[in-house]
């Protein structure tokens, strides 16, 4: 007779299985001691979809220690440190690079209620169900907030050429710096018949 399978673990279960190699990691409320617990983390995940703007890959596995302390009615302080790697894209050169991200993490979960909201001083946590805290979830949706609108490759990024589009960190165009955008040459004319109706 057959031996039964196993069955996956919770804490570690594929999101799709058989296709992705991305892993969440749960975990079930009921088996956090009251003394709390560790949790080690160093799994792949998807890639960034924010609402504005390009997909972001993620550079490797996020790795991290997380730490669970249980307080009342099922709400759980989780705290401690994840860090990752995104590809970004300077905003002004264009050119793809790599950015070392260290999230702090000190959030707290509750359990959602049958409406699907949490309110009053649980309004701003992180909500599971069927008693089960999905922590990728959890430090995944932190990283959004830490998303820069106009990533930087560095500080002193030089661009792109306005004229001909030369990566000025890797080349010298030899365009003329001093000449115009044309497109402003318009309110370069109102703000000329501005200043001279406050002249006269």
């Amino acid at each position: 007779m057959l031996d039964k399978p196993k069955p996956i673990p919770l804490y570690l279960a594929p999101l799709r299985p058989g296709k992705d190699k991305q892993k969440k990691m749960f975990v079930r409320v009921s088996d956090i001691p009251p003394e709390g617990m560790d949790v080690e983390i160093e799994e792949l995940i998807p890639p960034l979809d924010p609402a504005i703007g390009e997909v972001i890959p993620v550079v490797g596995p996020a790795t991290g220690a997380l730490s669970l302390e249980p307080l009342s009615k099922g709400v759980v302080r989780v705290k401690g440190v994840v860090s990752c790697a995104l590809m970004l894209c300077c905003s002004r050169c264009l050119d793809s690079f790599i950015s070392e991200v260290e999230l702090e993490v000190n959030e707290l979960c509750a359990p959602l209620p049958k409406g699907g909201m949490l309110q009053g001083e649980l309004k701003d946590a992180f909500g599971y169900i069927h008693g089960v805290i999905d922590l990728t979830a959890l430090y995944t949706s932190l990283l959004y907030s830490v998303l820069e609108m106009k990533p930087l490759c560095s500080p002193d990024c030089k661009g792109l050429c306005p004229n001909c589009g030369a990566n000025r960190n890797r080349e010298s165009c030899g365009c003329d710096k001093s000449a115009r955008d044309p497109r402003w040459e318009v309110l370069e004319e109102i703000k000329k018949q501005l200043l001279g109706k406050d002249v006269a």
